[in-house]
């Protein structure tokens, strides 16, 4: 490849179909069908055929042809299609590195009292010396103005990458304004952007812009404070989202035993012109700033991690227990505590399980007793993004001399927009009603139930309308008596099934030796693929639960991946665990990844696929399950019983109405449930269950 030829591609701004709904305001489902039905749509520039990347220049002139105006920002949308360039070549934390030292060398050029801009220097070089150019302009700016200092080391993956696509990141950066908190806005959006690559860094020191960040950060906005102290700061999230919140403190801090996310907090602070004194160490195993005492207490340490070996017993912070050295959550909150000024107040988000967890009993029992613990707060699920384990904010106070009457549980699980409604809540605290699910509960029965602090517990269920009991209780007695009318039917299609002497014991190897069956493994990736092919992908639960969904069109599939589709009638294989098997009777068109396969009767008179998915599942293949934990089967082993073909739909007809019977046996059971609660509510409130019913 020339040149020429080289800065023609990599010089491009690319975009994602994703990124392409968020600029035209449409869904990631418009956009599909827009490349499926418009043939004037533009080309793919870049990616591969599972995650295409376009031109944004030609998809910007479309849109405009189609009437779509793209919504105004600071620039953002530029640098990251600029920066899309680069995606394979640079990992996502390296692009997120990338885009903070140019954004902050942007700013310090702004600031510079030099006659020649450092950044017009950077502009213009980059092209022949690619990013190192951004460390020597650094190291002379460093002489006379330390805050470049951070920018004289650049990141390893970024200095090599191709200095095209480095020129093209270069000039969108340029035309971003380098006053207000425009260059903040957009490297928050790259930051946001590459998160989703790297959850596992994101749980660990903050995702950009999170639920949970903004769930802190209104909480300490509404209460207000002089000092504000993150001891687990991270990239700064939280912090910044108090800030941005509306709360004004005289002093931040932030400790954080990461230094380059530590680093990357103060590169963010710097670009919103925000003092915080950020300190890298390792606050569990020193105290470093004993004698600090803050107003407003805010952390979202790691979830579930271990303590460090190094964690000194004796230290004067536990005071409320012993930490437990498997978890580290009820060790950070007495952290927070020990840093309360006399009236402030710590918001602390942990996993649900702390609050009831007989390792942490001591330790919050003792919390309760003196009054620390003011309320307990249950978010709902999904907090963050990929991480389905459940969460709830500590709210902490100094201990009190005389403790507290009782602690204040707010169930919010069911509460969608939490973030932006949590810091209304807090005038509940000083007795004030509020909207969501709550109960005040006497410190002495919390302590009574060996401190156990989930809302669950102690939020009173709300009586039912009577009304209500009276249709669930006729409702499903009415489908009872339904699904027993239909058990008796389905019984009458049972008949006596006598087997067989004549079945001849095959493998699926010989099956595939035979040419009776053709067998494909799973090849695809699940990660590989772009959004609006995603769906078509099956997961090994849906192959045991027979869960297939029908797919409706697969226009956009890649030619490349065609042959991985499924076909109506092919079997459908998991071997993870116990064999699962199922037939795409759907029409096919779905995605097989690793650990499942697809297996095609080329001769169904001789080889049902129905048949065949029925004894593929026999108790008499699990002896071929090999290795420790979930197992692995090798699928040519497994044996099969062959009969003849009106055998074998004798056999499919005889299963069929077995597990119909179990399908209204199961419905049956969950019937007579629904009918067992209704009568127990109807005695708990006092509901009369017409007689003529």
């Amino acid at each position: 490849m020339s040149k020429d030829t080289m800065n023609d591609t990599t010089s491009q701004a690319l975009v994602a179909p994703s990124d392409i709904a968020e600029m035209a305001g449409v869904s990631r489902g418009a956009v599909s069908n827009w490349r499926k039905r418009a043939d004037d749509f533009p080309e793919a520039r870049g990616g591969n055929t599972a995650k295409p990347l376009f031109a944004r220049d030609e998809v910007l002139v479309w849109l405009s042809s189609r009437g779509y105006s793209v919504k105004e920002d600071h620039g953002e949308a530029r640098v990251w299609s600029t920066m899309n360039a680069l995606r394979g070549a640079i990992s996502p934390q390296t692009m997120g590195d990338l885009i903070l030292v140019l954004a902050c060398a942007r700013k310090l050029s702004d600031e510079s009292p030099t006659e020649h801009s450092p950044w017009d220097r950077v502009r213009d070089d980059v092209i022949h010396g690619g990013l190192d150019v951004l460390s020597r302009v650094a190291r002379q700016e460093a002489q006379h103005d330390s805050r470049w200092s951070f920018l004289v080391e650049q990141p390893v993956e970024a200095v090599r990458a191709d200095r095209y696509a480095v020129q093209e990141v270069v000039r969108a950066v340029s035309n971003i304004a380098p006053t207000g908190h425009a260059l903040a806005a957009v490297s928050d959006y790259v930051l946001a952007k590459v998160a989703r690559a790297q959850v596992r860094s994101g749980l660990d020191h903050g995702f950009v812009d999170s639920r949970v960040s903004e769930v802190l950060g209104n909480l300490a906005a509404t209460n207000g404070g002089r000092v504000l102290y993150d001891p687990a700061c991270g990239i700064g999230a939280a912090l910044v989202a108090a800030l941005d919140a509306g709360l004004h403190p005289d002093r931040i801090v932030g400790h954080e035993i990461n230094e380059h996310a530590r680093q990357q907090a103060e590169q963010r602070a710097y670009l919103r012109g925000v003092d915080i004194e950020l300190i890298h160490g390792d606050v569990l195993t020193y105290d470093l700033d004993a004698q600090l005492r803050a107003d407003i207490v805010i952390a979202e340490p790691p979830y579930g991690a271990q303590l460090p070996p190094s964690i000194h017993v004796s230290d004067p912070r536990w005071e409320f227990g012993m930490p437990t050295r498997r978890s580290s959550e009820t060790t950070w909150i007495q952290h927070t505590v020990a840093h309360l000024a006399e009236q402030g107040r710590g918001f602390v988000v942990t996993p649900v399980g702390t609050l009831v967890r007989s390792s942490e009993k001591v330790v919050r029992t003792e919390l309760v007793r003196r009054g620390c613990v003011e309320a307990i707060i249950g978010l709902p699920g999904k907090m963050l993004p990929h991480v389905a384990v459940n969460l709830a904010v500590w709210v902490l106070r100094a201990p009190s001399g005389e403790g507290r009457p009782n602690v204040l549980f707010i169930d919010a699980s069911d509460v969608s927009d939490v973030e932006k409604r949590i810091g209304g809540w807090l005038p509940a605290l000083g007795g004030a009603d509020i909207d969501v699910p709550h109960q005040r509960v006497d410190v002495r029965d919390v302590l009574a139930a060996d401190g156990n602090l989930s809302p669950a517990r102690w939020i009173q269920v709300a009586g039912r309308n009577p009304g209500e009991v009276v249709d669930t209780y006729l409702g499903s007695w009415k489908n009872l008596n339904q699904t027993l009318d239909r058990i008796s039917g389905t019984s009458a299609s049972l008949h006596h099934f006598a087997g067989t002497h004549g079945a001849r014991i095959v493998t699926v190897g010989d099956l595939i030796d035979q040419g009776l069956l053709e067998m494909r493994p799973g090849r695809v990736k699940s990660t590989d693929l772009s959004d609006e092919l995603a769906h078509l992908y099956l997961t090994p639960t849906q192959i045991k639960n027979g869960q297939l969904p029908v797919v409706e069109d697969t226009a956009t599939v890649p030619v490349d991946l065609r042959a991985e589709l499924t076909e109506d009638g092919d079997v459908l294989v998991s071997t993870h665990g116990t064999v699962g098997a199922v037939v795409d009777d759907t029409g096919g068109g779905h995605l097989l990844g690793y650990g499942t396969y697809r297996l095609r009767s080329t001769d169904r008179g001789q080889l049902s696929p129905h048949y065949l998915a029925l004894v593929l599942t026999g108790s008499w293949n699990n002896r071929f399950q090999t290795g420790t934990g979930i197992g692995r089967t090798d699928l040519r082993l497994l044996e099969i019983p062959l009969v003849s073909g009106d055998e074998q739909a004798h056999v499919r007809l005889a299963d069929v109405a077995v597990a119909l019977l179990t399908d209204e046996a199961s419905a049956l059971l969950a019937h007579a449930q629904s009918v067992r609660e209704a009568m127990r509510d109807a005695l708990r409130y006092n509901v009369t269950i017409p007689a003529d019913e």
